[in-house]
Formats: structure tokens, C-alpha cells, sequence
């Protein structure tokens, strides 16, 4: 049996291998408390405490053995158990009771719209630690659909952000979502997209440039004007691409965003869009950025794996105006520049005045220029890429968009916060 199945097999039937282990555990434990030279005494005494430890581990009183009958099953991934039972906790907190305690251990069993979750915690040395998760026999599926509602309940916004802190899973309202230049450009690929949702056909759309180019402010705009409920998730190499899919698969969102996927090894990347394939029809919008294309393999650019493949360097010529509040002289400076760099350059207008900012931007004229020279180009000079001459020009991809995708009447205006647009 390999590794993966042994450990498949042991999260479905923890419930019932842990009591087993635990009392053995007990057991060895007594024996080693023997003297040396026991009597007949001795064993009757080892005999009751064993026969104690059974009814108190194997027992019905036990918080983890009341769920090893037949009429439950694992659910989830560990690492999703405690958002779940947060989660469960926060929206439906009368439908939770206690059904066993025994020590610092307590086995609890959630009933919303007549059907169970359970799930068993032990409190034990001041640590709380959730032993199992599970959900009525046969019930995932009616599971999924309790938990997708009660989570777009929880999460009003429809925007949700995922990230990894201090090595615990964190899933919250992203407010991100507020703070974009919506433009004309959002509108125009959210009316494309829709005529694929319309006829059940999912897309997934590649933007990639340097940093600060736009990427994140155009697939806020375009979830917005769809009113997609997003998942966007961010630190993708700290996340188990297990994980990723069970939080798409119980919460079902319209659209997924992958933050920098050339951060990612290229295994991981092809190991997660494989998953993400699996979903099917399910998958209905998926979006990625990436700075460096370059990082990722040929393969991961084709249709199936990125339907379409779209360069984002620099902004629309109105944004800009409009950024710069129509100024010309800062308009011809900054309309080479990526976003972040022309934002940086006006926060110095903002507090240092106009001349003085100017005098004092080598630094930013500098960094453009590295980054110029930096190969963010999809393999422009690899013949064997077939999406290379697409790239390379303004020559339409896929469903017929040229480039550069820009945006176009801004609002609302940038606020000057530091969110990477």
C-alpha cells in the first residue's frame, strides 16, 4: 500500500483506529509501572485498571468512540477541520450540542436542515485539539451543499481571501475587492466571459507582466462586474493542492484567482491545475497572474490548462490621465511606466510637491528600466513555443482580445493606498 493510500486510510477510519491505539498505549503504560518482582496482586490490580481504561477509552462515554459506528463517516481534511467547525459555530449555533464529555475530551453533533455533522475535541493540558470531523453516512454531498450556503452566508461580499499564517490556514473577507480602478476594459471582457457562462462553457485566462502592471486590478474588476463569488488565493506554495480543491468543492465559487503562479515549482503547478481540471463543468471561471511566464513549461499554456494567455504591461492612456489628473508633463513621464511605479511617483507629488519629486526619481527611472531589461517576454526568443509569435505582437488570443489589455474609464479613482493594482 503506498503512502498516500495508508494515510487515505487512516483519516477515513481514525475514529475507529485511534481508541485501539490509545488503549494499548494504556496498557503498556501500566505494565511498565510494575515493580520489578510483581506478585499475584499486582496483576489483579493491572487486570482492573485495564478493564478501566476499556470502558473509559472503548467505551460509549468516549468524546472520539461515539462516532465509530457505522452511521458516520471522515470529512474533510484535517487541516479544514477547524474552519469548518468555526464556520458551523458562527452561523448555526443552536443546532450544536454536546453528546459526551468525559475529562478535558467532548464530542459534539451539529443538526442543520435534518442532517448531522460531528466532530470531537479534546481540551486536554490547556490545548485545544480537534480529533475528528465527520458528517452522517453517505451524506457528503448533501454536506457540501449545507456548508457552500452557510459559508456565501458568512461571507456576504462574495470575495473571500485564502492565505497561510503561521503555518494554520486563514480564509477571510477579502476587502481587496473595494479598492480597484474599474474601467472599460473590465466591462468588455466581463460581457465576453458571460457569453461562455451563458452556454455552460467554464474559461481560465492567464495574465502576466511585471509587477504592479495591473494584473490584480483588472480580475477585481472583471469578478466585480460579474458579481462572481471569488476564492483568491495567495502564498500558493505553502498551500496542499489537496486543501486547494476540498475549499473549491465545499464552497463552490463562481471564480478562482491563483496569485503568481511562477512562485510556485513547476510540479506544483501542474499537479494543482490537474485538480483543477478534475472539477469539470464545476470550474466556471478560473483566473491566475504571473510575472515571469517564462518559469512556467509549454505545456501549462494550452487550451484545457489556460484557455487564453494575456500580457498586461502598462495602462490605458485614459487611466493614466485621469491618474495623473490630466497633468501632461506627468503623463509623459510616467506613460512607460508600470502602475506601481507612476502610484510611487505621485505619492512623492503628494508630499514632497511636483519639482521636488521629479528632481529626486532616478531611483524609479532606474528600476524601470531593469525591469525593462528583464525577460518578463512569454519566451520571445523560443521558437519551439507556440504561443511565443501570439505574444510577441498585438495579434488577438484566444477569444479575439489584443494587446495590450488596458483599462479605460476609471471609477472609482485611486485612492493612493498601497494595494497592488
Amino acid at each position: 500500500m503506498s503512502y498516500g493510500k495508508a494515510k487515505e486510510f487512516f483519516l477515513k477510519n481514525k475514529h475507529k483506529i485511534y481508541p485501539v491505539v490509545t488503549l494499548a498505549k494504556s496498557c503498556v503504560r501500566d505494565i511498565v509501572k510494575m515493580r520489578p518482582n510483581p506478585n499475584a496482586m499486582d496483576y489483579v490490580n493491572v487486570g482492573f485498571s485495564w478493564k478501566e481504561n476499556y470502558d473509559e477509552i472503548m467505551g460509549p462515554k468516549n468524546p472520539v468512540a461515539y462516532f465509530a459506528d457505522d452511521n458516520w463517516q471522515c470529512f474533510f481534511n484535517p487541516v479544514l477541520w477547524k474552519f469548518i467547525i468555526d464556520l458551523i459555530n458562527h452561523t448555526s449555533p443552536k443546532s450544536v450540542r454536546v453528546v459526551k464529555a468525559l475529562g478535558g475530551s467532548e464530542a459534539y453533533v451539529a443538526e442543520i436542515d435534518h442532517f448531522k455533522f460531528g466532530w470531537a475535541i479534546n481540551q486536554g493540558n490547556g490545548n485545544e485539539t480537534i480529533e475528528y470531523f465527520c458528517v452522517q453516512k453517505n451524506g457528503q454531498e448533501k454536506a457540501f451543499k449545507l456548508l457552500e450556503k452557510l459559508f456565501w452566508q458568512q461571507h456576504s461580499s462574495g470575495k473571500v481571501i485564502v492565505t497561510v499564517e503561521k503555518e494554520a490556514l486563514n480564509i477571510k473577507e477579502d476587502l481587496s475587492h473595494k479598492e480597484f480602478i474599474k474601467f472599460k476594459r473590465c466591462t468588455e471582457l466581463a460581457s465576453y466571459i458571460h457569453e461562455y457562462n451563458k452556454k455552460g462553457v467554464s474559461r481560465s485566462m492567464l495574465f502576466y507582466g511585471p509587477p504592479g502592471s495591473g494584473k490584480s486590478n483588472l480580475v477585481k474588476g472583471i469578478t466585480y462586474c460579474l458579481a462572481a463569488k471569488t476564492v483568491r488565493f495567495v502564498d500558493l506554495s505553502r498551500l496542499q493542492t489537496v486543501l486547494v480543491a476540498e475549499i473549491l468543492r465545499a464552497f463552490n465559487p463562481d471564480a478562482i484567482v491563483l496569485e503568481d503562479i511562477d512562485h510556485m515549482s513547476q510540479d506544483e503547478v501542474d499537479d494543482l491545475l490537474d485538480k483543477l481540471e478534475d472539477f469539470g463543468s464545476q470550474k466556471k471561471l478560473t483566473f491566475a497572474t504571473a510575472n515571469q511566464v517564462s518559469k512556467l513549461d509549454d505545456a501549462l499554456l494550452r487550451p484545457g490548462r489556460f484557455d487564453e494567455v494575456m500580457e498586461i504591461n502598462r495602462l490605458d492612456e485614459e487611466v493614466l490621465l485621469a491618474l495623473v489628473e490630466h497633468d501632461e508633463e506627468l503623463f509623459e513621464i510616467t506613460k512607460k511606466f508600470p502602475v506601481a511605479f507612476t502610484v510611487e511617483l505621485l505619492k512623492r507629488v503628494k508630499v514632497l510637491g511636483k519639482e521636488k519629486a521629479l528632481q529626486n526619481m532616478q531611483d524609479i527611472t532606474d528600476r524601470v528600466q531593469n525591469l525593462e531589461n528583464t525577460n518578463y517576454e512569454l519566451r520571445s526568443t523560443n521558437a519551439k513555443n507556440p504561443f511565443a509569435d501570439l505574444l510577441r505582437g498585438n495579434r488577438k488570443i484566444g477569444g479575439g482580445f489584443t494587446q495590450p489589455l488596458m483599462p479605460a474609464d476609471p471609477s472609482p479613482a485611486w485612492d493612493g493606498s498601497d494595494e497592488d493594482i
